[in-house]
């Protein structure tokens, strides 16, 4: 089947990944925040039961690489997770609500827009 060859050499470790999915969606993807902070990491969604699965990831630094390969992959490597979007869905709606988080949330939110504000940014 179709898929991705990922080689990485990330934290003076080498890994490669084989990433398949026959009936749903791969992504790799590398992001480079206004901290100058690298985030980079593989998931895949399977199609129509929606499970999310993840392989490798996480936080660069100068020197670390990444490649990627289009190719036919005979045997995808095991995700590090994987769970079913419908049991997240139904756990976020059954957790109760604590106000201490909304209250954080709340004020990080004026402080980042106050940040931005200043900045003439927004």
């Amino acid at each position: 089947m179709k898929g991705i060859i990922i080689k990485s050499h990330v934290a003076g470790k080498d890994d490669i990944i084989k990433v398949a999915i026959p009936n749903g969606v791969a992504t790799a993807a590398l992001s480079i925040s206004r901290n100058d902070e690298v985030v980079w990491g593989i998931g895949a969604m399977t199609m129509p039961e929606g499970k999310s699965l993840s392989w490798n990831g996480g936080r660069m630094n100068v020197g670390d690489s990444i490649s990627l390969q289009f190719t036919d992959v005979d045997e995808p490597s095991q995700p590090l997770s994987q769970e079913f979007i419908a049991d997240c869905m139904k756990k976020a709606a059954t957790e109760g609500d604590d106000t201490r988080e909304w209250d954080f949330k709340l004020k990080r939110y004026h402080r980042l827009k106050a940040f931005l504000e200043a900045e003439d940014v927004i």
